[in-house]
């Protein structure tokens, strides 16, 4: 064999990936990644904060790696747990 017997990471699996890392690390159940967008090589996964009525909104976006399924996620979990409680709280007064 010439070439690596491997497959890119698909759209289904870079969710998955996704909500794993946000077990992983304690996340409410309201926290949820959505649509994954291929975008130079990597999976762009938006992390939404949505409640039971609905209502939700964009609190920052993961990536994933298409060959490695590495995630990376620009802010750490706690900085991102602060923004997701901004973005609740602005939810919830609107």
């Amino acid at each position: 064999l010439e070439e690596p017997l491997t497959i890119d990471v698909p759209a289904d699996v870079a969710s998955s990936i996704v909500e794993g890392w946000m077990q992983f690390y304690d996340f409410p159940d309201g926290y949820s990644g959505q649509e994954p967008v291929l975008e130079e090589g990597r999976w762009r996964v938006p992390i939404f904060i949505v409640y039971s009525s609905g209502k939700g909104g964009f609190v920052e976006n993961a990536y994933v790696d298409v060959k490695t399924g590495v995630v990376t996620v620009p802010l750490s979990p706690e900085d991102l747990r602060a923004r997701g409680k901004i973005v609740a709280q602005e939810i919830l007064c609107a």
